[in-house]
């Protein structure tokens, strides 16, 4: 089987075609939430690719592309060896920020998740936040679109906060900017939750990216169980690394 990548002719959404391998599965053969995160950032990267910016370009010309929030609705998980189709869209800009939204889709068209994410651009160097309007490799889109997911907004920090457990950062956890990938954030925010909530299904997870994590560094994992959410806030020496929401 072929899978495509394309360019829709409205010129502005990237869409993909591929299959839900075992490899990318829990023990349910749904897909892990990590991944759904390592498509939206793979995309987003190959969305500029294709339109004439890869990340070396982009590097050189003194920009890095930095996701700061995500959220998404879970309408249904994809399932091994399921064929899906991803779009991805590039938004007007919010403020100094990126916005880009996703659509999962089956090949019939029913719906599986919708996610919307906020993008900051920075020195590869200094890191160093870049306003997004100084970005002039390519022309800012104006679209303006409506979405069923949560809004990547502020995730506020519960007073009852136990400690779920910690990771230390291991090599496998590193990427090609030298820190925490960002969809292993997902990972921290679910691999310590109470045994009980692994039998639940996930309707809605916001993820803020707060501080990077580096090679090394020791992730502390806290959280708050509150009915049918949970919020889970890693640290780092004390510092906030990043906020997570996951309800059900």
């Amino acid at each position: 089987m072929e899978y495509r990548q394309y360019h829709e002719e409205d010129g502005y959404t990237f869409t993909t075609e591929t299959k839900v391998y075992f490899g990318q599965c829990d023990g349910k053969k749904r897909l892990h939430l990590s991944q759904i995160l390592q498509y939206c950032a793979d995309l987003a990267t190959e969305d500029f690719h294709q339109r004439g910016i890869p990340r070396e370009k982009m590097i050189a010309s003194g920009f890095a592309m930095l996701v700061s929030r995500s959220a998404f609705r879970i309408h249904r998980m994809p399932e091994e060896t399921e064929e899906i189709v991803i779009t991805t869209r590039e938004e007007k800009p919010d403020a100094i920020q990126m916005v880009r939204s996703y659509d999962f889709k089956t090949k019939a068209g029913e719906k599986l998740v919708t996610g919307k994410s906020l993008w900051l651009f920075a020195d590869p160097v200094s890191r160093r936040i870049i306003h997004v309007s100084k970005f002039n490799l390519r022309q800012p889109n104006s679209l303006v679109l409506e979405h069923d997911c949560p809004e990547p907004g502020k995730i506020k920090h519960p007073e009852n906060l136990i400690k779920f457990g910690e990771q230390v950062i291991l090599p496998s956890h590193i990427d090609a900017n030298n820190h925490l990938t960002n969809s292993k954030y997902a990972d921290l925010a679910t691999d310590f939750l109470p045994p009980e909530f692994y039998q639940k299904t996930i309707r809605d997870f916001r993820l803020n990216y707060c501080k990077e994590l580096h090679l090394g560094d020791l992730a502390e994992i806290f959280g708050a169980v509150c009915e049918n959410k949970i919020t889970v806030i890693g640290k780092n020496k004390d510092t906030t690394s990043f906020e997570a929401e996951i309800s059900y």
